[in-house]
């Protein structure tokens, strides 16, 4: 009498090789998951800008907080967030410089109410508790008459004529 074969794994290939299949199509798609997720999480790290620009294809991190000084009592700055409106104290105790969005730096002393600004946190994060601390501080011009048109994610959209 012949044994039916079909419950025998050395004869049945697919039964056989299923669970090796299975693990190694997992395998696959979690390789494939990773090299997909991968630039993402290289990109995920703060870029603070490079004053005078550096190189053009050195894209920065977006900036944190971009809106209007509305008053500077060191070692704080405050400025109205230009999406939320909303009130933001911010430490610049740990930076030395301020940078214009035409490559020259400049001390602290030149902050004054008005200035249009963009403000990169340490790690490009904000602190879950406390104040945020600057670790890069940008204004458009010293002069608060002088302004931008931005769009609303607080990029340059247009300049006024000099």
């Amino acid at each position: 009498m012949r044994q039916d074969r079909r419950d025998d794994a050395v004869f049945n290939r697919h039964s056989s090789l299923r669970p090796a299949v299975m693990k190694s199509r997992n395998l696959l798609l979690w390789l494939l998951i990773g090299l997909v997720l991968a630039p993402l999480s290289a990109s995920a790290t703060c870029r603070l800008p490079i004053p005078d620009g550096g190189d053009e294809t050195y894209i920065p991190s977006r900036a944190n907080v971009f809106g209007n000084i509305q008053r500077v009592e060191l070692p704080y700055v405050f400025v109205i967030d230009g999406q939320t409106h909303h009130l933001e104290k911010i430490s610049i105790s740990k930076i030395t410089e301020i940078y214009s969005v035409y490559g020259g730096d400049g001390p602290l002393s030149e902050l004054k109410p008005k200035l249009q600004v963009w403000v990169w946190f340490a790690n490009c994060k904000r602190p879950k508790e406390g104040f945020p601390n600057a670790a890069y501080f940008q204004i458009f011009s010293t002069d608060p008459t002088d302004r931008a048109r931005l769009d609303r994610e607080g990029r340059i959209v247009s300049v006024p004529p000099r």
